[in-house]
């Protein structure tokens, strides 16, 4: 089952996301002082459009809560200037995404005018590192089987559901309801599993 929005994301209104911006702001002055060492290894890069920024802070704080370090250039990163890009912050994101076990991208109408996005994409295509898509779509939306966009279609789904071994809920890399494996799994190189029904 793909991610669904009432999971990851709270229910906002506009006064309310409002007040998630300005936590957001809040946080990140808070973040100053505690930026990472540029060598920090994360489990996960989160590929995004900034536009996303209300519901990226809270994927991120969904990933985080799950076990997984997560990357988000904006919130790490805080002196990275969106209006004044150079080959400074193109080094930077390089590393960060070296320094990470894995890039996910979260795909939005919004996320497809990102110049970043294809570039951090193929990058880690290119290194080697597994590259999946994280959707997270409306509660009503059939989940058994996610289909991406154009090129996205060849990367592993990122989804969330209960284990039938054990009850416990998991992420889970896929490429449709029959072929998958366990995210932990997956970081580690391994690859999807045919399972039979």
């Amino acid at each position: 089952m793909l991610l669904r929005r009432s999971e990851v994301f709270r229910e906002q209104s506009r006064a309310s996301k409002a007040r998630v911006a300005a936590r957001v702001v809040a946080r990140l002055g808070m973040l100053k002082e505690a930026a990472a060492p540029a060598n920090t290894r994360y489990d996960i890069f989160l590929s995004h459009s900034y536009q996303d920024a209300g519901e990226i802070w809270q994927l991120k704080e969904f990933l985080v809560g799950l076990g997984f370090s997560t990357y988000v250039d904006w919130i790490e990163e805080d002196d990275l200037s969106r209006n004044r890009v150079t080959p400074a912050t193109a080094n930077r994101l390089r590393t960060r995404v070296v320094n990470s076990r894995c890039l996910l991208v979260y795909p939005t109408e919004i996320a497809q005018m990102s110049r970043w996005m294809p570039w951090e994409l193929g990058l880690a295509d290119g290194l080697g590192l597994p590259v999946g898509i994280i959707p997270v779509v409306a509660d009503e939306v059939d989940t058994a089987e996610y289909s991406g966009s154009e090129y996205l279609g060849r990367y592993a789904y990122i989804d969330y559901h209960v284990c039938q071994h054990d009850d416990e809920n998991y992420l889970w890399a896929n490429r449709n309801p029959n072929v998958y494996v366990r995210f932990n799994e997956w970081l580690e190189g391994a690859p999807l599993k045919h399972h039979r029904d």
